[in-house]
């Protein structure tokens, strides 16, 4: 049986544990298409990850969880090449694609779901301008760690139940 998308938790799951309110939106950041892989698993599918993941907690949760993961290896590469981009740019044009990226970051937080942001970004990007460059570069790399997290879900999801 298929669970409904938007549905957290299962009966077994919440077998023997006191109840708890679930956290607000404003506490939980996640990435819509995380949200999106974690919240279209079936109900095997979610006991079978949340096997394999010892206290995933609701799907909402693991998503926020995901969500942490992918942005703490995104800075930890960011602070890593940090050094050589403000030797070969300087620190004006990184410091404007720090801000460019947080503005994008804060209207795609008030954006409904299901507007594309990246290709208006993409409109508007100089190819001489450094800072649109460290963004594509950033935006890139989030984008592959976000992929990574998604096929490992999926794959954990989808492997045959233990017996």
């Amino acid at each position: 049986m298929q669970s409904q998308r938007g549905s957290n938790v299962t009966r077994e799951e919440t077998a023997g544990k006191p109840p708890q309110d679930p956290p607000s939106p404003q506490k939980l950041s996640c990435f819509q298409d995380v949200l999106d892989i974690i919240f279209s698993l079936t109900d095997r599918e979610w006991r079978t990850l949340s096997e394999d993941v010892p206290h995933a907690g609701t799907k909402l949760q693991f998503a926020s969880l995901c969500t942490k993961i992918i942005l703490s290896v995104s800075r930890s590469a960011v602070q890593s090449y940090l050094p050589t981009l403000l030797h070969v740019v300087g620190m004006e044009a990184v410091l404007m694609a720090e801000e460019k990226l947080r503005k994008k970051a804060e209207r795609a937080s008030i954006k409904p779901s299901g507007s594309n942001t990246v290709e208006e970004s993409s409109d508007k990007r100089s190819p001489k301008d450094p800072s649109d460059l460290i963004c594509h570069i950033i935006e890139d790399y989030v984008s592959e760690v976000k992929t990574a997290m998604e096929e490992s879900i999926c794959k954990v999801a989808s492997c045959e139940e233990s017996s």
